[in-house]
């Protein structure tokens, strides 16, 4: 799936884990930030880079993205679920991060 969007741009994306077992998101292409945790907001979000977010199973997470001039793919467990901003379809998946991000 395809979003458009300009360079700049602020998208929102939810994520939904349907699976019955913990999922890992992160944005090829730009940082990102964790806004909100099933439901409820984060206290003072910061920006992500380099790092992946566990979704639970059943679980949601909503995530901030600015469209960068090249484009950004979210990234579910390694198959790209987004792709956001021109230029986005000839982004190459980063490896799956090794360090997660700490939502406490």
């Amino acid at each position: 799936m395809a979003v458009e969007s300009a360079p700049g741009d602020v998208v929102r994306v939810r994520v939904v884990n349907t699976d019955n077992g913990p999922m890992s998101v992160w944005v090829t292409g730009a940082r990102y930030r964790v806004l909100a945790i099933d439901g409820y907001d984060v206290n003072e979000p910061q920006p992500v880079d380099s790092q992946a977010l566990t979704v639970t199973a059943g679980g949601r997470a909503d995530l901030e993205v600015v469209t960068p001039k090249t484009g950004a793919r979210v990234e579910l467990g390694g198959n790209a679920a987004l792709l956001v901003g021109p230029g986005a379809e000839t982004l190459v998946a980063d490896e799956a991060p090794r360090e997660f991000v700490d939502p406490l």
